[in-house]
């Protein structure tokens, strides 16, 4: 379990590298959806790991499509927030927001289903 672990902190070690580089060098165009397909396909690569099955399940997806979205979404409002802005455009402005809706949406979506199979499944096996 320890060589796991330690495998799945290089991953994330080396998406963040790359997350990084991607948007420090890169226009805001290419940037911003690169953090996402790479922490998308790190993210699934970890919890593939972690699950110990090859095949990849709904719950491994679910965990890589939130955490991609997040860290995208806080890539995408640090930029703004940040005071230069990534795009200077009332589009981004209402992107932005409707972005937010998203998200909601998204971890509503996720801790909501996880609730939903915790109710499903009877603990005691009866």
């Amino acid at each position: 379990m320890e060589r796991k672990w330690r495998v799945g902190f290089i991953i994330c070690s080396i998406i963040a590298v790359i997350d990084i580089l991607l948007v420090k060098f890169t226009s805001p165009e290419i940037g911003i959806p690169g953090v996402g397909v790479v922490t998308f396909l790190g993210l699934l690569m970890v919890t593939n790991l972690f699950s110990g099955d090859e095949k990849i399940s709904k719950g491994e997806m679910r965990k890589a499509i939130a955490g991609a979205s997040l860290v995208v979404y806080f890539t995408f409002l640090g930029g703004i927030l940040s005071g230069k802005e990534i795009i200077e455009s009332e589009l981004v402005r209402v992107g932005v927001s409707h972005f937010t809706y998203i998200i909601g949406i998204i971890i509503a979506f996720y801790f909501g289903t996880r609730i939903l199979e915790m109710w499903r499944s009877p603990k005691d096996g009866s």
